[in-house]
């Protein structure tokens, strides 16, 4: 009987694809520090596949994670890291006046 039910999952579709990996346990969560000051410290997301509107088609979110502010800013997808540091710059020294190093290689 041990040979049937075997050869009867592994013949099935819906059985493999409910089948779970053989993973070792994952283990415990470790917490991101928290930063000190405010606008010090953000998380970026990326809405993609959106319809095009005037050329753009996707939105990128950053949120500082201490105020919770939060910034919405359109996108043209494929876009490069470059252009992700270049937005995030933009919008801390248009909004909050926030001078920043070039970091990027000319």
């Amino acid at each position: 009987m041990k040979n049937d039910v075997k050869r009867y999952v592994e013949l099935r579709e819906v059985c493999q694809r409910n089948k779970t990996e053989a993973l070792p346990p994952t283990g415990v969560l470790q917490p991101l520090p928290l930063p000190n000051l405010i606008l010090e410290d953000w998380t970026m997301d990326f809405i993609e596949g959106l319809p095009k509107v005037g050329g753009f088609d996707a939105i990128m979110i950053m949120v500082d994670r201490t105020s919770k502010m939060a910034h919405f800013t359109t996108m043209k997808h494929p876009f490069m890291v470059k252009q992700v540091a270049e937005n995030h710059e933009d919008i801390t020294k248009e909004k909050y006046n926030i001078p920043s190093s070039n970091g990027w290689p000319d």
